[in-house]
């Protein structure tokens, strides 16, 4: 099922994917809710290695359990729970139960900006990316799958001037919905005072940022202005991972995207990674993974 992973990642041939509804490179909907949905077996759906994705992503879970790692980190959805996913995080579906039923949105920011019309004061973006995960109480749900089965409708009418209108329209309420649950729970804030936990944080930051270019541990206590000894106990006695067990994972998670992509050559993933050449890159990769990148680009998943 190859090309079924461009529900996840881009919209390359998405009209070839069966039960798939869309409007060209901007606006899919998936969905295993009804009779013309996709096969109730969704790990044929569901690719089960770290791929990159450049548009925004929701899924809306009715019954059963989904489990995605964003960008290193794991998050569990079941009934009445939603995921928001940002362009240019790398996912990892882990696993998903045998009754699932859940409803997939995916649309590019050209397509359609769900923060145009919010007050700048409200960075829902930034609140997003540290809450992806919202509880909806079961009648909102029922409320965001009605609004998602007459969008599919409505996609389906081809020939209708005011098709994309009206799903922007629908977009914007099923957003409204999320959104008001999303700035008006309380989130989990560490107190300015914990150091350790804010130095761990500036941390994360910095490796998701600078990892393709830095892969040691004395670059970052530096950027941290603290002695590399006493950064790395920190985020060990912090994380329960030594830090550069963090950047290895950062590291190993882009290139496995990388390479699953089938974009790249494998020279040109140790480039975009800054290994000083092709045969370093596919030590340090079978090293930490057990294979060759050539034979992880290749395998059948």
């Amino acid at each position: 099922m190859k090309n079924q992973e461009v529900i996840l990642s881009n919209f390359d041939n998405i009209s070839r994917i069966y039960g798939v509804h869309h409007i060209g490179n901007e606006f899919i909907m998936i969905d295993n809710l009804g009779d013309d949905s996709i096969p109730e077996d969704m790990d044929s759906v569901f690719v089960k290695y770290p791929i990159r994705i450049t548009c925004n992503t929701v899924y809306f879970c009715v019954q059963g359990t989904l489990t995605v790692k964003i960008n290193l980190q794991e998050y569990k959805i079941s009934a009445n729970e939603t995921l928001t996913i940002l362009p240019g995080s790398i996912i990892e579906i882990v696993d998903s139960s045998v009754d699932i039923r859940i409803a997939v949105i995916s649309f590019s920011n050209d397509y359609f900006s769900p923060t145009e019309h919010i007050e700048a004061s409200m960075n829902i973006s930034q609140i997003v990316s540290v809450n992806p995960k919202i509880s909806l109480t079961e009648p909102l749900m029922r409320e965001c799958i009605d609004i998602y089965l007459k969008m599919k409708e409505k996609l389906k009418q081809e020939d209708n001037p005011f098709r994309k209108f009206s799903l922007k329209a629908y977009s914007y309420v099923l957003c409204a919905i999320s959104f008001e649950q999303l700035v008006t729970k309380p989130l989990e804030k560490i107190s300015n005072t914990d150091r350790p936990m804010s130095l761990y944080d500036c941390f994360t930051e910095l490796v998701q940022r600078d990892f393709r270019q830095h892969r040691t541990i004395q670059y970052y206590a530096e950027a941290l202005n603290i002695s590399p000894k006493y950064f790395s106990a920190l985020i060990k006695k912090v994380s329960g991972k030594s830090a550069g067990q963090w950047i290895d994972e950062y590291v190993l998670l882009e290139a496995k995207a990388l390479l699953k992509s089938r974009r790249y050559t494998v020279q040109q993933v140790s480039d975009m990674l800054s290994f000083p050449n092709q045969s370093f890159f596919a030590k340090y990769f079978k090293a930490h993974t057990g294979y060759t990148p050539t034979q992880y680009q290749t395998s059948i998943d």
